[in-house]
């Protein structure tokens, strides 16, 4: 469970505008 904690931060690291839209799910 960790690791894909690590993967998504990852992704979001590389894509930013990601990040609004992940918080709201």
């Amino acid at each position: 469970m960790h690791d894909m904690f690590e993967a998504v931060n990852v992704v979001l690291r590389q894509h930013p505008e990601v990040g609004a839209y992940n918080q709201t799910i």
